[in-house]
């Protein structure tokens, strides 16, 4: 059974308000990808109330891949701490028996160090050892420092009910990992230094108060920054509770339960490895996980209350029958008998948290292009040898270097791989000169911005980089194309409409043998006659045609590059289908957009060329090849148009080969708003919520197949 996990999320429109909830408390960067994790809606009835629930292991890859573990929370302002202003308390751990010599040892050359580092900085500090703190203790200070692990640090945070900045300090860091300790004894002299000048960050830690009712009487335990355990310690029994919250209630039987708050929902916490999901730190969230829950209710239905995550008060009604105790931050114990009620409620007098994030050096500052050196993968050295032939690579001098975008489309679009070329003059291309920075699943763009919008900073610049420049190469199934700024100024480069209709000329076996003359109407780049030369072995006359002479030298250049046998290619600057006839193959990717009144001004703007095409059907195809095919793809913008063209036509076959839905690209700034809402309302221009698919405006790819009917 999956392991899923609810959001309780408020308000009318549930998956906006999940979106905004992810985003607002950075348990995401971005909600690209997040409905192929999400597996139902559930409402709690009063129609402003529902839980989202998500696959756990989709979500979290969705979270890794985002590098949501980076995120730091907003910081408070913070100001420099003159040395005779700062009245400290330290904070320390106790000595116990059961310490081992060596961390005993440890313990007390840090607290010598920090010690020393006060008195030489004459700051006014007094000591105290944790288990000596109590919320009743009084002291005339402004800063605390805590020395000793995250339980001494949190035995503090449950301790201290004033709004004082806090740091940690690890006393024994070859032993203790320090989620909350940002210093050390040996550096705590150049972390002071920073508090003096300024050089730190302060952001809230929400502390959660979780209250005890028994029978009539009802009593706070400790604030804590962690987490709430549940459990019925008796041998082989489960642990039994009603889980109540927004209204929901389920019986869930487990093997003990955690309500955590987003500090205790962090890489390597006990939350996390319960199957919960990572919070953003700092966030006003808190999450129920559940040890190996029973997810089948009495009543057959799944339990949606094993796990989740709220921001609204959670409830937990005892059954237990044996054992069963609280644990507050895996330090306090509190009976649990069945009948007590626990309600547990987050940010409550959060606790004002100083860290002292590290700036990164200059070394690795100039490393950041390389720090993805540990993803590379390396290329076929047949690719490698097609990409070096490309004018973009010989055209870089000895000396001089360039970097080049290059586009890797799987034949079946389940993929796309971005890399990064950094071609060297006097140097012959290798592998290792080729580094893969991103990949995109299904891809819906050739240039998928949201997707890389989505990236963390350094990816997402790097790869933004790449696209500014201008120059690129992209390969689908062995077709190798290039596109240069300089020399293809107003040439089509590739699109996803291109590699689509790549792929389905192969899916449907339209590279035949059978293929000795074939055309493509408007080539722009050339990818497609390249396939057709590539893959149609019989192949002898091949014509493109375009209105722009640099597309057709675009379209030459990529074609004759490594073509290794004799074929008659043709290149016609010429509109429409006038210089063609009798064809075994045509193909045509035409301007596909409607537009009013495009007839008066410009027939092969909106879809005339679709026009003229089925017009003269019979004409470009070769009589004596009952095979013979126009392949066109149009929009779903032009289904009108394209129906209306083929009113009162019988002499050909139609057949819908491929579709694929993808956001529609437009230069939105220079569109003329009437012609928008004519395609909004006329055309079938389809909105969609930008913040979870990325893109606003969609429409569907169609691509036809046009054959004779047999007479």
């Amino acid at each position: 059974m999956k392991r899923l996990t609810s959001f309780l999320v408020r308000g009318t429109e549930s998956y906006k308000s999940f979106t905004r909830l992810l985003i607002d408390n950075r348990v995401l960067r971005s909600c690209i990808g997040l409905d192929k994790c999400v597996t139902g809606i559930h409402s709690l009835g009063d129609g402003e109330r529902n839980l989202v629930v998500v696959d756990t292991g989709s979500f979290s890859d969705l979270q890794e891949k985002q590098k949501v573990d980076q995120l730091q929370p907003p910081s408070l302002p913070t100001e420099a701490l003159h040395e005779n202003s700062i009245r400290m308390l330290l904070v320390t751990k106790s000595i116990h028996p059961k310490m081992e010599p060596d961390e005993v040892e440890e313990f007390n050359t840090s607290l010598d160090s920090v010690r020393r580092e006060l008195r030489g900085m004459e700051i006014a500090y007094r000591e105290i050892e944790a288990y000596k703190l109590s919320p009743a203790c009084n002291f005339d200070f402004n800063l605390v420092g805590v020395l000793g692990g995250d339980g001494t640090f949190l035995h503090v945070g449950r301790s201290l009910e004033n709004g004082f900045p806090i740091f940690g300090i690890n006393a024994n860091p070859h032993r203790s990992y320090g989620h909350y300790l940002k210093t050390r004894g040996d550096d705590f002299n150049r972390n002071l230094s920073r508090l003096i000048s300024g050089d730190y960050i302060i952001y809230n830690l929400p502390r959660i108060q979780p209250v005890l009712t028994r029978g009539e009487r009802s009593f706070n335990l400790p604030l804590l920054l962690n987490e709430v355990a549940i459990k019925d310690y008796a041998p082989f029994k489960a642990t039994r509770c009603v889980v109540q919250v927004a209204g929901r209630e389920e019986f869930i039987y487990s093997d003990g339960m955690l309500i955590s708050s987003s500090s205790a929902s962090r890489p390597g916490s006990w939350a996390l490895n319960a199957d919960g999901i990572m919070l953003g730190e700092g966030s006003s969230l808190i999450q129920l996980t559940s040890f190996a829950p029973g997810r089948i209710a009495k009543n057959g239905e799944q339990n949606l209350l094993c796990n989740f995550i709220t921001g609204e008060p959670v409830t937990v009604v005892s059954e237990n029958r044996f054992e069963p105790l609280i644990g507050v931050d895996s330090a306090e114990s509190f009976d649990f008998p069945r009948g007590d009620r626990l309600l547990v409620t987050g940010v409550v007098s959060p606790l004002r948290f100083i860290d002292f994030p590290e700036k990164l050096s200059s070394s690795e500052v100039d490393a950041l292009a390389y720090e993805l050196q540990d993803r590379r993968a390396f290329l076929d050295d047949e690719i490698i040898r097609e990409l070096e032939r490309t004018s973009l690579c010989t055209a870089v001098k000895p000396g001089e270097k360039n970097q080049i975008l290059f586009l890797q489309i799987a034949p079946d679009l389940s993929n796309m791989k971005i890399w990064a070329i950094k071609k060297l003059g006097e140097k012959a291309l290798g592998a290792e000169d080729i580094l893969l920075l991103e990949e995109v699943n299904h891809p819906l763009l050739l240039y998928p911005t949201a997707e890389i919008a989505a990236k963390a900073s350094t990816e997402r610049d790097m790869i933004f980089n790449l696209y500014r420049y201008g120059n690129y190469i992209t390969e689908m199934n062995g077709v190798v194309v290039e596109w240069n700024a300089e020399e293809d100024k107003n040439v089509w480069g590739p699109s996803i409409d291109t590699v689509f209709f790549l792929h389905t000329l192969h899916k449907h076996g339209l590279f035949k043998d059978s293929v000795l003359a074939a055309s493509e109407i408007g080539t722009g780049n050339g990818m497609l006659a390249k396939g057709v030369t590539m893959f149609c072995h019989n192949l002898e006359d091949m014509e493109i045609t375009d209105i722009n002479f640099n597309a057709l030298k675009c379209a030459g250049r990529n074609i004759r590059r490594g073509l290794n046998k004799s074929l008659l290619i043709s290149s016609f600057h010429s509109p429409g289908t006038r210089k063609i006839f009798g064809r075994d193959l045509l193909i045509i990717n035409p301007p596909y957009v409607p537009k009013k009144r495009a007839e008066e001004t410009n027939p092969y703007e909106g879809t005339g060329l679709i026009k003229e095409i089925i017009e003269n059907r019979l004409k470009l195809l070769k009589r004596e090849n009952p095979d013979a095919a126009i392949v066109i793809n149009y929009s779903s913008l032009a289904q009108k148009d394209f129906d209306s063209y083929m009113e009162g036509v019988d002499d050909v076959n139609v057949e819908l080969l491929e579709t694929l839905t993808v956001p529609l690209k437009i230069n939105w700034a220079s569109i003329d708003p009437e012609w928008m809402e004519y395609l909004l309302t006329e055309c079938g221009l389809e909105l969609r919520d930008e913040s979870i698919y990325g893109y606003k405006y969609w429409h569907t790819l169609k691509i036809v197949k046009i054959t004779k009917k047999d007479t």
